[in-house]
């Protein structure tokens, strides 16, 4: 439901059925990826964050998952 994805640049990709759940948590702790990234919202309803450092967006990954 909620993953990273990608070869570079990496995506942290949330599912359509996650979104009521994580969404919020995501656009809140978005200042915090210190690196430079953007949202993109797909046709199917997911939306992801997208970021072309790896370690970065692990690393915030991480503290979204710790709430």
């Amino acid at each position: 439901m909620v993953g990273i994805v990608g070869s570079g640049p990496y995506y942290l990709v949330v599912r359509p059925e996650a979104l009521a759940l994580w969404w919020p948590r995501v656009e809140r702790n978005l200042p915090f990826l210190a690196r430079k990234h953007e949202v993109r919202t797909y046709p199917d309803g997911s939306r992801a964050v997208v970021c072309g450092d790896l370690e970065a967006l692990k690393v915030w990954y991480r503290g979204l998952s710790r709430g």
